[in-house]
């Protein structure tokens, strides 16, 4: 892979140094610390920052959140066995819509990539819930029906009955709702990377507000599920060789309510906000140098120098610090003068620029670097014109070779 980008940059005749960002999925083998591709890349160009791909990442945070639990697993798993069941016999599919009374709402079946769909799937099954039920109980009780369907339609049944199924389906149709407006947010292509880490901090702060808000789903899941009340574990305790000075009194015994708020509520939860906050903190690493760009105009002047600063370490060969400070401090006053706005955006930043036609003042690397020695000397030449023009520039041109040229004589 490695190999594969060089080679189109080089095709493209760019350079690898000028690269100043990575973004790939999170897949090892892209995104891995020590042998992942971004990791090849920034031993060529340390400069080369690596963030998550920001349109595809929350597809990963919903998957990770389902793999960390058995019974969010097995949730989805039984919404694709339902869809299986009826989508498998077209009459079985006419009962149902028979019973759902409309065309423009049906299940939906789950997509292994575009988890979209599984907001879809979980929109459906929460609006059609009890029509669902009422048409595998009609189709367990129909004799005329094979008895293979009528098993399966029993098993379906008992599967959406419980409560534990209630509430998965009203947990992850929130959770993926609010997902997906994120992520389709999150695909526009005027987005930047500060949006970006700002849609981030409102997913993880409402997901951390949810922590506490077990009872408001459990609320709602009671009122809608036929059973109403947890499963408890029936198999048998294991008994276990306890040491002298220990007694099993101290064994703790949780509820079937207890068991499953901490074991599969608080532990999807837990693992949303986790992802989350590892992608956060990529992308954070990468706007954390120019962000108070951002927030320029409420910025005093020391506080100015020192980002700017900053920023200069970093980027030590794309940034001169002095003209660099200036120049932010000349847009600074820019911003107060001319503009209401607080905080700006990059995009708005960049209309700013290009508005007011500030765009020849961005150092870019087709300007030469000028420091304060030769603007000094071309003040000089300004106003001493006169004498300038009467100067030999072919004498001053041989001057000038004879000392930088690096020719040795021969003996």
């Amino acid at each position: 892979m490695k190999k594969g980008v060089l080679d189109t940059l080089e095709s493209l005749d760019i350079s690898i140094n000028d690269c100043r960002g990575q973004a790939y999925d999170t897949a090892n083998n892209m995104s891995g610390r020590y042998n992942g591709l971004q990791a090849k890349i920034k031993e060529l160009n340390p400069l080369a920052v690596y963030i998550p791909c920001a349109a595809h990442s929350l597809n990963l945070v919903g998957t990770h959140a389902v793999q960390c639990s058995n019974e969010a697993a097995q949730f989805f798993l039984h919404v694709q066995h339902l869809h299986t069941f009826f989508s498998g016999s077209t009459h079985r599919w006419n009962i149902l819509m028979f019973n759902l009374k409309s065309e423009s709402k049906t299940l939906k079946r789950l997509s292994g990539t575009r988890w979209s769909s599984r907001d879809d799937a979980c929109v459906s099954l929460n609006d059609w819930w009890d029509e669902i039920l009422k048409t595998l109980s009609l189709l367990e009780n129909d004799n005329s029906e094979p008895a293979e369907t009528r098993n399966e339609a029993s098993g379906l049944r008992k599967k959406f009955e419980k409560l534990e199924t209630m509430f998965m389906a009203i947990l992850w149709g929130f959770i993926l709702n609010r997902l997906n407006v994120v992520s389709k947010k999150l695909q526009s292509v005027e987005i930047d990377i500060t949006v970006v880490l700002e849609l981030y901090d409102s997913l993880i702060n409402l997901i951390l507000s949810q922590r506490d808000n077990f009872d408001e789903f459990e609320k709602k899941a009671v009122l809608r599920a036929q059973i109403k009340e947890y499963k408890t574990t029936i198999s048998r305790k294991k008994k276990k060789t306890i040491p002298y000075d220990e007694s099993r009194q101290d064994d703790v015994q949780l509820t079937g309510r207890n068991h499953f708020r901490i074991n599969t509520y608080l532990t999807i939860i837990d693992k949303l906000n986790n992802e989350l906050q590892k992608r956060r903190e990529a992308y954070k690493y990468f706007c954390e140098p120019f962000s108070f760009i951002n927030t320029l105009k409420n910025m005093k002047q020391n506080e100015i120098s020192e980002k700017a600063k900053k920023l200069c370490k970093v980027h030590k060969t794309d940034i001169d610090y002095e003209e660099f400070e200036h120049e932010l401090l000349h847009f600074r006053s820019l911003l107060i003068s001319k503009y209401n706005e607080e905080k700006f955006t990059t995009l708005k930043l960049l209309e700013i620029i290009y508005k007011n036609d500030l765009k020849s003042r961005i150092k870019t690397y087709l300007r030469s670097k000028l420091g304060q020695e030769k603007l000094n000397s071309l003040a000089i030449l300004s106003i001493e014109s006169e004498m300038t023009e009467e100067i030999q520039f072919e004498d001053i041109i041989q001057i000038f070779v004879e000392k930088k040229a690096r020719r040795k004589q021969m003996k």
